[in-house]
């Protein structure tokens, strides 16, 4: 019986050295990272794609307290990652010629015409976030109202400031264009071949992830409710649900591996550098960077951030996080290197983290 014990445990045992067998040292390196780590975190979900291929994945964790154990099929609520998920569903409809990026439209609570390129970047030229007034209840006409009491700091296209409230104007702007945010992650989902995406309402009987607090000092975790907020007031910015299966095939679909549904063209207008911002200063967090942080480039494209290093010229790195209380999640890749990364987790802060460690163990030789 021990001699049938063991001749199991060591197939199985080769059936994961062998999962990474042939791998560079690099994305193992990765795969190391995250295996050191995962059983501290509450629960996750976690993939990595090299050259077109799924090359790791995990699942960990619980869904709730001790309960429910995490699956690829489980939904995370993503917080701001919405923003990459809603720009692709956006990026679909322009591939189908239903929609204009540069196209002008005036909203009445902003003094300046904008188009869906500058509410995808952030570069409405207002600098009103809106998250205190979403975190403290207000309902989206009244934040809206807020809004249309500031006055633009410049022309639109401009200047920057990350805002969830200018972001998910989105919503409206697609309104006025006959078309609408559902629809468009509709069409995401039917041309991945995938479910696992959904936006505000979540079908009762779901298998969803609820996000968790950690104390630093005890160590001990506690269950918390779904965001109330964010995801209702401003869907499209912080309002995804986000299973790991849709979120492979969202993170193969930007890396060009679809180019039948998306082009190179689209894809490029959607990822190019739009405007600098210095938000990594602001995030309060101790990063693992391939390179001091004050030599790191940060600009935002269309509902994707871009990093890039002086030391690394070439080897940038295109990615959304999310953060809200209990969530965490991320999703990025670099082009030169074919590899992109997926955390999902219902712990607060480790996703970011592991997304910056990954542009890292890739890039360091």
């Amino acid at each position: 019986m021990l001699k049938r014990v063991s001749i199991v445990l060591l197939a199985v045992f080769m059936v994961v050295v062998n999962t990474n067998a042939g791998l560079p040292p690099k994305v193992n390196k990765v795969i190391a990272a995250i295996e050191a780590k995962k059983d501290k975190i509450q629960g996750g979900a976690v993939a990595i794609v090299y050259k077109g291929r799924v090359v790791y994945k995990t699942t960990f964790g619980h869904k709730r307290g001790k309960s429910g154990k995490v699956s690829a099929d489980t939904l995370f609520p993503v917080g701001s990652l919405s923003k990459a998920i809603s720009a692709t569903a956006i990026a679909l409809l322009v591939e189908k010629g239903q929609l204009d990026l540069n196209h002008l439209v005036k909203f009445p609570c902003m003094v300046n015409p904008v188009s869906m390129a500058h509410l995808l970047s952030h570069t409405t030229g207002y600098k009103f976030s809106g998250n205190w007034q979403i975190e403290h209840g207000n309902s989206r006409q009244l934040l809206l109202s807020k809004l249309a009491k500031h006055q633009p700091k410049c022309n639109p296209g401009k200047c920057y400031r990350y805002s969830n409230t200018t972001f998910s104007l989105t919503e409206e702007y697609l309104s006025s264009q006959g078309l609408n945010l559902k629809q468009a992650i509709t069409l995401l989902r039917k041309s991945i071949g995938e479910q696992g995406i959904h936006i505000v309402s979540v079908p009762k009987g779901m298998d969803v992830a609820y996000p968790h607090f950690r104390d630093k000092k005890t160590r001990a975790v506690t269950a918390l409710p779904m965001p109330p907020y964010y995801t209702k007031v401003v869907p499209a910015s912080a309002g995804v649900f986000l299973s790991l299966n849709a979120a492979i095939q969202v993170l193969k679909l930007n890396m060009g591996y679809y180019p039948q549904v998306l082009s190179k063209e689209t894809l490029a207008e959607m990822h190019k550098p739009y405007i600098a911002n210095r938000d990594l200063d602001k995030w309060g967090l101790k990063l693992k960077l391939p390179c001091k942080k004050k030599l790191v480039k940060m600009r935002y494209g269309l509902g994707w951030r871009i990093l890039s290093s002086t030391k690394h010229p070439g080897q940038h790195m295109i990615f959304h996080g999310g953060y809200i209380n209990g969530i965490n999640s991320f999703m990025g890749f670099i082009p030169s290197e074919d590899i992109g990364l997926v955390m999902l987790a219902n712990e607060e802060r480790v996703s970011l983290k592991t997304g910056t460690e990954f542009w890292k163990n890739v890039l360091e030789k």
